[in-house]
């Protein structure tokens, strides 16, 4: 943002993360769904909140350029979604999958 190219990068970075989250989201729910994953429900939510979070940012990106707010948003919820998503729920799937055969 101080070198001037805060917009283009907050773009290009929220425009990856909507179509990774579809994607990669997707991919989970389905196999979560063929394998009866006890969590799966609890682990959709999870999913459900993130994208709801992230295309809020992305709405009010679009609508209000950007702001240093966003920024931080964006860096919070990614933060926490390192945090408790991946280090823990995403971790507790991969063990379940482990010994699938997918």
């Amino acid at each position: 943002m101080r070198a001037g190219g805060g917009r283009e990068e907050m773009d290009k970075l929220l425009r990856f993360l909507s179509a990774y989250t579809v994607d990669h989201f997707s991919d989970e729910e389905k196999y979560m769904d063929m394998f009866n994953y006890e969590r799966y429900f609890a682990h959709r939510m999870e999913h459900k909140e993130f994208k709801s979070k992230l295309f809020h940012i992305k709405r009010c990106f679009e609508a209000y350029d950007t702001h240093l707010m966003l920024v931080a948003e964006l860096y919070h919820l990614l933060a926490d979604w390192m945090r408790y998503h991946i280090d823990k729920s995403d971790k507790t799937l991969g063990a379940f999958l482990k010994d699938k055969v997918i």
